[in-house]
C-alpha cells in the first residue's frame, strides 16, 4: 500500500499525466510502479505484489509435477485461503496471473495498469488499497482516472494485446524484419537502416512512412489520446 508521500507522487502524475511525464518522473520509482516483464515467473509476480502492498498475507507458490495440463500449478495464498490459477492453454501466461491476483485481492486492494506503459512487453502497474483508489477518483474524477489507468477485468488483454497488435503489424509491414520493425516503433532506427529498409524512397517519404507506423502503433493501444487528455485537463 502506498505511503502518503508515494500517493502524493501519484497525484502529481494524475495532475500532469501523459506518457512523457510518466517516463520522466515516475517510471524509475520502483517503490511506486510495479513493473512486470512478459518473461517473469508467475509466482514471482505474486510475491512482488506483496512487496508493494505489504499485506503480510499474500504469497505465491509453484507446485511442480502435478496432474494439471501444464505440469505444475500456481497457487495464490491470501489470508487463510488458497487460490489455484486456472490457465486456459498448455502453459501459464501473465495476463491470467494478473487477472486472478487482482480478483483475489479484492475488495481490499486493486491493481490497475498504467496506460502510458502500453505498447511494450514490459508493463507498469499500480497496486493500491481500495480506499486509496476511491480517494483518487473522488479528488480527480473517474473519467480522468480512466484515461490514465486501465481497470483489470476477466476480459483484459495486457501482454496478449502486445502480441496481437505486433502480429498484425508484422503481416502488414512484412518488408521489415522483426528487428527493424521494433526499432521503428521505439524510434531507434539509424539513418543507414532507414535507407536500406526503404530503398527508392527519399528522406521525406521515409519520415512519413515511419511516422505513420508509429502513429498506428500508438493508436492501437489507446482509446483516448493523451492529446485529448491535455486539452481537457491540463490548463
Amino acid at each position: 500500500m502506498a505511503e502518503k508521500s508515494e500517493l502524493n507522487e501519484i497525484k502529481l502524475y494524475v495532475k500532469n499525466g501523459n506518457s512523457d511525464y510518466f517516463y520522466d518522473n515516475l517510471a524509475e520509482k520502483h517503490d511506486i510502479v510495479f513493473w512486470i516483464d512478459h518473461r517473469d515467473y508467475d509466482e514471482d509476480i505474486i510475491n512482488n505484489a506483496e512487496n508493494y502492498l505489504k499485506t503480510n498475507f499474500l504469497k505465491g507458490e509453484v507446485v511442480k509435477e502435478t496432474n494439471d495440463v501444464i505440469g505444475f500449478e500456481i497457487i495464490i495464498h491470501y489470508k487463510d485461503k488458497k487460490h489455484k490459477i486456472k490457465y486456459k492453454g498448455e502453459g501459464s501466461d501473465r495476463d491470467t496471473t494478473i487477472i486472478t491476483l487482482n480478483d483475489v485481492l479484492k475488495p481490499d486492494y486493486e491493481i490497475r495498469l498504467f496506460k502510458a506503459s502500453l505498447g511494450g512487453d514490459t508493463l507498469a502497474f499500480l497496486p493500491l488499497s481500495a480506499k486509496q483508489w476511491q480517494e483518487l477518483e473522488k479528488e480527480y474524477g473517474k473519467e480522468k482516472m480512466d484515461l490514465l489507468f486501465d481497470k483489470i477485468s476477466n476480459k483484459s488483454k495486457m501482454f496478449e494485446l502486445y502480441d496481437d497488435v505486433y502480429s498484425k503489424f508484422r503481416k502488414k509491414y512484412n518488408n521489415c524484419s522483426d528487428e527493424i520493425l521494433e526499432k521503428i516503433i521505439d524510434g531507434q532506427l539509424t539513418l543507414i537502416e532507414k535507407k536500406e529498409t526503404f530503398k527508392g524512397k527519399n528522406a521525406k517519404e521515409i519520415t512519413q512512412i515511419i511516422n505513420k507506423i508509429r502513429q498506428e502503433w500508438n493508436e492501437a493501444f489507446y482509446n483516448l489520446s493523451y492529446k485529448k487528455y491535455k486539452e481537457k485537463y491540463i490548463k
